[in-house]
């Protein structure tokens, strides 16, 4: 994967804390005309805020925005989202329209590969925004996303006792399995080298997605470094871990889903 994509999340990390941060007057702007949401949405006459794109434009036109309705009162202290979020303008959470608006210039070119925003303070949705031909409702590939989901399962299985820990051996949980190029080292690999991407397993994503065994796949590959030595982004020792969430998890359907 190229580097300047690793670049991406930090970027528009980087943004959304300049929004946040920012403290400039806000400017007065015309008001927003807001796109279909799943709830009627209340105008929004400070915010500065692109207005949807036709469904046919390219993914470098202005993105839809979807919830940047008003909301009377703020976020009270009992209030939790789950399936449902509230939502309001940037000022009532204390953000300045202007400045997203900027911020929606400033990405719009230079990064067509950004497909949707989601600014969300205080628990609150103050933008979420899709550039065409992307939707709220499409399946999206979440890339390393999941690396975050993975470890905190893992997590969950040490406590409940289905993985000893992190210093586990990754071969504990594949005894079945016919491991190719195995040697010492590959036996050597923990669930912690997994965790931190320092397995020493070649990466090759292509051949894995090519394969219709992504775990045999994995499990076979050789090494390029020792384990622990050399971090290297590596997608399939994820995958070895959801395998191991998954098998450890088999006989007991009230594990991992809760």
């Amino acid at each position: 994967m190229p580097n300047n994509l690793y670049r991406i999340p930090l970027l528009l990390a980087v943004a959304m804390i300049l929004v946040a941060c920012s403290a400039p007057t806000p400017t007065q702007a015309p008001a927003m005309t807001p796109t279909a949401a799943p709830e009627p949405a209340t105008q929004a006459p400070s915010a500065t805020l692109p207005t949807s794109a036709p469904a046919t434009a390219s993914p470098t036109s202005a993105p839809a925005v979807l919830a940047t309705s008003s909301s009377a009162n703020l976020t009270p202290p009992d209030y939790w989202p789950t399936q449902d979020w509230r939502s309001s303008t940037p000022e009532q959470q204390g953000m300045d329209s202007a400045q997203i608006s900027k911020m929606f210039d400033a990405i719009q070119k230079p990064y067509p590969w950004i497909h949707s925003v989601l600014i969300i303070r205080n628990g609150t949705v103050v933008t979420e925004a899709y550039y065409a031909p992307f939707r709220p409702d499409a399946p999206h590939n979440i890339h390393s996303s999941t690396i975050s989901v993975v470890s905190i399962l893992i997590g969950i299985a040490i406590q409940q006792g289905f993985i000893k820990g992190v210093d586990q051996k990754m071969l504990d949980f594949f005894p079945d399995r016919k491991i190719a190029n195995l040697d010492a080292r590959k036996q050597a690999i923990t669930i912690q080298n997994l965790l931190s991407m320092t397995s020493g397993l070649l990466e090759d994503d292509a051949g894995k997605d090519a394969s219709t065994d992504w775990v045999q796949y994995v499990l076979g590959l050789p090494l390029d470094f020792d384990p622990g030595k050399v971090w290297n982004p590596n997608g399939g020792g994820y995958h070895l871990l959801s395998a191991i969430i998954q098998k450890n998890y088999r006989d007991d359907a009230s594990g991992v889903r809760q």
